[in-house]
């Protein structure tokens, strides 16, 4: 006869092989989740343009993405000299370069003549199709 303590032994062996097996298979919605959140990330040294924009009454700008993607970008306080500067870049503030949200990253912007200004941004959203052809010219970047 089969002790007690040996059929729960046998039975929580089978348990973790169950679940071990769901572990194995892939959540299609997780796929689809990554593939999604990877279309709308970019990495900084990708970045090969920029104008400023106005996004309801805040300033932002527009960057240009190496793969033709247009980000716009949200500050989290005024930042004029993002729209009148020489030249801008973004510096991370993750572990990697990769930007996929406003916290990842900070809009250095550098004036011909004095002081550069860093600016905090506190939205990033990919724009479609439409919405690039909708830009005003001067916005396009």
């Amino acid at each position: 006869m089969s002790s007690p303590l040996r059929n729960f032994a046998i039975l929580s062996g089978m348990g973790a092989v169950l679940v071990l097996a769901g572990a194995a298979s892939p959540d299609p919605s997780f796929t689809r989740n990554t593939e999604s959140a990877a279309r709308t990330c970019f990495h900084i040294r990708d970045v090969e343009g920029y104008s400023p924009a106005k996004i309801g009454e805040r300033d932002g700008v527009n960057l240009r993405i190496k793969n033709q993607d247009v980000f716009q970008v949200e500050f989290v306080a005024p930042c004029p000299e993002a729209g009148t500067a020489a030249r801008v870049k973004l510096t991370s503030n993750s572990a990697t370069d990769f930007v996929c949200t406003g916290a990842d990253a900070t809009l250095v912007a550098f004036a011909e003549s004095g002081p550069t200004r860093q600016c905090a941004i506190s939205g990033l959203r990919k724009l479609d199709k439409g919405q690039v052809a909708a830009l005003p010219e001067n916005e396009l970047p």
